[in-house]
């Protein structure tokens, strides 16, 4: 089953949360220990704020250009991330992205990872994130404990 919510301005992680309990409820087949959670540019920045403010609830997450808010990045440590930016998109996210990495390691995390994207801007990351070799294998071998 794949969700692809929408969203015309700012994403609320505890919104997004109910909405999951929602299919759940109504949908007792999901395997609730391999929910994964992808998205870019705005997309990102609402998978990287619910990752942040609800954890426990994915197996792994794949944010790409967006800004990383690093508030809360403790309860992180053990999620699997791999976000993803080129290396011409705006400076908070070029500089952000690794920041982000660099804190979470230095917190112990050992399954955070990035790729940057050499002389891609902000539109073109996206397409060259989508064919990123082994991105949806990486991301499928995690499974919640």
């Amino acid at each position: 089953m794949v969700l692809e919510p929408q969203s015309g301005g700012v994403w609320d992680p505890d919104s997004l949360d109910k909405m999951l309990d929602s299919v759940i409820r109504k949908n007792p087949d999901v395997d609730t220990k391999r929910i994964y959670c992808v998205g870019y540019s705005m997309g990102g920045k609402g998978t990287w704020e619910w990752a942040m403010n609800h954890p426990d609830r994915f197996a792994a997450i794949i944010p790409k250009g967006f800004i990383p808010d690093l508030s809360k990045i403790d309860g992180m440590v053990d999620l699997p991330i791999w976000a993803m930016v080129g290396d011409k998109d705006s400076r908070p996210r070029v500089e952000g992205i690794p920041a982000m990495a660099k804190a979470l390691k230095k917190l112990g995390s050992t399954k955070v990872k990035i790729s940057v994207f050499e002389g891609a801007n902000h539109a073109t990351a996206s397409g060259r994130s989508k064919n990123e070799p082994g991105v949806y294998e990486w991301l499928f071998s995690w499974k919640r404990e």
